[in-house]
């Protein structure tokens, strides 16, 4: 997902730089709301990246000091399941603001679109379950016997 998002994410600042309004031929990679929205997908990326590359450390960390508890192995579910959220609103705003073009075959914000869209949609990404097994642990309420099902 962080891949195929970040991959959107390039496809989309070098298609937006270059793209003029139909009406009035304004380049909008050099309007205000795009260098905002640019920004704005970029540390969204930034944080999925973090929460991708800070969770296996963590896991990584108990595993070595032999304290995998049930904390980590559930925080690790949600801190993956947002990761893979950002990386879906990154490409539907960039699908969203692509234009009309962006919805042709050939184009690669589609086809990153599907890809992301895809690794999302696969059951270990699931909000409910990621979610609320940690609100679980937040308010105290024991976990079910298998806390990922």
């Amino acid at each position: 997902a962080l891949g195929g998002a970040e991959q959107t994410f390039a496809d989309w600042s070098a298609y937006i730089a270059k793209k003029r309004a139909a009406f009035s031929g304004a380049e909008l990679g050099k309007q205000q709301s795009t260098l905002i929205r640019a920004g704005h997908l970029a540390v969204k990326l930034e944080s999925a990246r973090m929460l991708m590359t800070q969770t296996p450390r963590a896991i990584d960390a108990a595993i070595h000091a032999g304290d995998l508890d049930q904390e980590i192995r559930v925080r690790s579910g949600r801190n993956a399941t947002y990761a893979v959220r950002l990386c879906v609103e990154v490409v539907e705003e960039c699908m969203q603001f692509a234009g009309g073009t962006g919805l042709f075959e050939h184009h690669p914000i589609q086809r990153g679109w599907r890809d992301v869209h895809g690794v999302a949609a696969h059951f270990g990404f699931n909000t409910d379950t990621a979610f609320g097994n940690y609100g679980h642990l937040v308010l105290g309420v024991p976990l079910p016997p298998n806390p990922m099902a």
